[in-house]
């Protein structure tokens, strides 16, 4: 592949992902997403120095952990502190 066929790429991923509406973690598809990141690790070595396509690796990707972390609630681990426990519970006066 070309460097200009992964420029152009690359730009048609990021017209496509920044035209998805926030919050994108429940806006997005996300097996598109994954044929964006596929396409993403496809050109590396022609756009491995661009900031924008690092940027973009990491908001896809990132968007991808929230909405599988979102979907499969029993992998996420919640740890409750006693001070946010105090808060929540009111005491009771006597």
């Amino acid at each position: 592949m070309t460097s200009k066929e992964a420029a152009e790429l690359f730009t048609q991923i990021l017209k496509e992902y920044s035209e998805i509406k926030d919050p994108k973690y429940r806006n997005a598809d996300v097996y598109k997403l994954h044929e964006y990141l596929d396409t993403l690790y496809q050109i590396k070595d022609c756009q491995e120095d661009v900031r924008a396509y690092q940027n973009l690796l990491n908001g896809i990707s990132q968007t991808i952990k929230h909405i599988e972390n979102i979907s499969n609630p029993d992998k996420t681990w919640r740890n409750a502190t006693e001070r946010g426990i105090n808060r929540a519970i009111l005491p009771v006066i006597n």
